[in-house]
Formats: structure tokens, sequence, C-alpha cells
């Protein structure tokens, strides 16, 4: 289940909100002269805990190891225009457009980087 706070990787939302709000909000804390601390975690560094991450879960094994499995088998190809490219393997831990990748995302932020803070 994706926090209702996540707009990445779902319909409908968008990370454009989220940076208008942090924006209005240093506008607001910088006119009245008061400090301010912001955190922003690089997710795609964070991607290569994502294993370690489920494993903090209460998921299987079994399953962590399936989607593991299906993740780096993953081949991609490219569409420009009517053309398509040769498969190529693809090393990215999260995949756009997987059904998986909201929930992977949630769980890697819940487990991965709350242990790094």
């Amino acid at each position: 289940m994706e926090a209702e706070e996540q707009a990445g990787f779902r319909a409908g939302r968008s990370t454009v909100g989220h940076l208008f709000c942090i924006t209005r909000i240093i506008e607001k804390i910088v006119a009245v002269n008061q400090e301010i601390h912001l955190l922003y975690v690089d997710s795609r560094k964070a991607q290569n805990k994502l294993w370690e991450a489920l494993e903090k879960t209460n998921l299987s094994m079994s399953l962590i190891r399936a989607t593991k499995q299906m993740y780096a088998k993953a081949k991609a190809r490219i569409k420009i225009r009517n053309s398509l490219s040769k498969r190529f393997q693809t090393n990215k831990s999260l995949k756009q457009g997987c059904c998986l990748s909201p929930t992977l995302e949630t769980q890697m932020q819940k487990h991965g980087i709350a242990d790094q803070l």
C-alpha cells in the first residue's frame, strides 16, 4: 500500500505538486526569518538497497527471490516512431510502468531509507 503522500508511480499524481508545496513552505519560512532544514534522499542510490529492504518485511523469501529473478532477467526495447530496437538487458532496480514498482518503492522507503537516517 502506497503512502498517501507518494506521488511517484501513481496514476493522476505528480511530483510537481510536492515541489510547489516545498517552495511555498520555504518562501513562508524565509519571509519570517526562521531556519529551515530539508532532507533530500536520492532514491536512485536507495534502490541499491531494495532487496535488503524487502528482506526486512514479512514477505516470504521465496517471493522476494522470485521478484528479484524476474527483475534480473528483465529486458527492454526502445520504440522510435514505428521502429523497435533489439532487446537489451536492463540494470535498474525498479521498472517504470511495472505494476510492482509502487509497492516495492514504498517498502524500500519504509525499510531501506529509514535505516540510513
